[in-house]
């Protein structure tokens, strides 16, 4: 309110008259900045104009204003401290009180947990002390909630890289900014092996896989560190309690994919029958032990050599040894056709040789002592067939002795002898002839 009073001369006044300036009905926002200045407040009210000389004052610093639309002008807060009061003139010389502009101190952001996340959107803690509710992703403002160690924030869908920053005033970085790193969701297509014991390492294939620190297998509600192979292999060991599903994280905390895994026990091994066998192969090799599950991926391996293995139960799986050279080797197994269990050494030896056969033939009864004279291995268990028929043998340095079977007709059967199952190879040729008996019709001279 002030006086109005009207002279004719310039140095005589009439009788004053109260004059009251109305009362300004512009709004200015935002109603805070860094301390750093720069925040654009934006001014509205009315019947604006563009003038040269529009113009803020914040605290006694005035800084140009500029003209938007009649209704609208805007200017940059300069650097300052504290609470300051806010003008704005028309003129650049009177101006109108608008109210009151805080500047904040900047706050101290020590980190982004985790760093990057999906295009589609993640959980972000933004860490350090004092840090204000609400979040910046580039210029998109997000609210967050307040923890012990910092504000959560849920980073909107983006790509790329983007700046991230605490803010008061929902334009203005509060904070230095630190990068988050947007990253496409991977997708899942097989483990392998897909059964496996605990600390065992399967191997996650699929596309999109990113290279991070933070990479996390998760098996049932378990998680385990993971690493980076390539786009399309992540591995990880298989952790203590692992349940019956696995799950892949970039970013240690959103989990994508849900393949199905299964938990082997640990195989023992407290047999093997043979440990030999030749160097054609073609033995069946029982193992006998503990833990066997069955699975279609159970497999021995006879040095470098993997041939497929049935479970017959928890406690025995057989296999075919395969051809080999002269020597010994290990045998190993695997329930899950990558993951092998030490189960023996094993023996190959030279082919056996038959180099002589006596007594090859006899009556229908059987009973006739039959001898196979060779090159053949010791510690290995010995039989002959006559036909079809499977007898005992026993085996002396350099000579099998075997006792032929009953035969329902006389005539020639194929012999052989069996070394673990395996036929022994003859330099002679192996029949054994079964004699009907001998009929006595007359005898000259009586």
């Amino acid at each position: 309110v002030v006086d109005v009073a009207v002279t004719a001369n310039g140095v005589e006044f009439g009788e004053a008259t109260a004059f009251t300036y109305a009362a300004t009905r512009a709004r200015f926002a935002p109603g805070s900045g860094p301390a750093r200045g720069g925040t654009d407040v934006v001014i509205k009210g009315a019947d604006f104009a563009p003038a040269a000389r529009l113009a803020c004052r914040f605290g006694s610093t005035s800084v140009p204003a500029a003209f938007v639309d009649d209704t609208t002008v805007a200017c940059a807060s300069p650097r300052g401290a504290g609470i300051v009061s806010l003008s704005f003139s028309r003129d650049g010389v009177a101006f109108s009180l608008m109210g009151e502009f805080v500047y904040d101190e900047d706050v101290v952001l020590e980190g982004l947990v985790p760093p990057l996340g999906s295009v589609g959107g993640a959980t972000v803690e933004l860490v350090g002390k004092d840090l204000p509710s609400s979040c910046l992703f580039g210029d998109v403002v997000v609210e967050g909630t307040r923890t012990d160690a910092g504000v959560i924030c849920r980073a909107p869908p983006g790509e790329g890289i983007v700046g991230v920053a605490a803010t008061r005033n929902l334009i203005d970085p509060a904070s230095s900014r630190l990068p988050f790193r947007y990253v496409a969701d991977p997708v899942l297509t097989d483990v392998t092996p897909a059964r496996a014991s605990v600390g065992r390492t399967v191997t996650i294939r699929g596309v999109r896989f990113a290279d991070s620190d933070l990479l996390a297998c998760r098996f049932g509600d378990v998680e385990a560190r993971a690493q980076y192979l390539d786009a399309t292999r992540i591995s990880c060991a298989v952790p203590a309690g692992a349940g019956s599903t696995i799950a892949l994280a970039i970013n240690g905390r959103d989990f994508f994919g849900e393949l199905a895994f299964h938990v082997l026990e640990d195989a023992s091994v407290t047999k093997v029958s043979p440990v030999q066998a030749p160097v054609g192969g073609d033995v069946d090799v029982r193992v006998y032990g503990q833990g066997f599950a069955f699975s279609s991926n159970a497999a021995c391996r006879f040095g470098s050599s993997i041939v497929p293995a049935r479970v017959h139960n928890g406690t025995v799986l057989t296999c075919v040894a395969p051809s080999n050279e002269v020597g010994k080797t290990s045998l190993s197994i695997s329930l899950n056709g990558a993951d092998f269990v030490e189960a023996s050494p094993f023996n190959y030896y030279a082919a056996p040789l038959i180099r002589e056969a006596r007594n090859t033939r006899g009556p229908l009864g059987g009973g006739s002592s039959v001898q196979l004279a060779g090159d053949f291995p010791s510690g290995t268990k010995t039989a002959c067939r006559f036909g079809s028929t499977i007898v005992d043998a026993a085996l002396n340095g350099s000579v099998a002795t075997c006792e032929a079977p009953p035969a329902a007709a006389p005539g020639a059967v194929p012999l052989q002898l069996l070394l673990d199952g395996a036929a022994a190879r003859s330099a002679v040729d192996l029949t054994y002839k079964y004699e009907g008996a001998v009929v006595l019709g007359s005898l000259s001279p009586n």
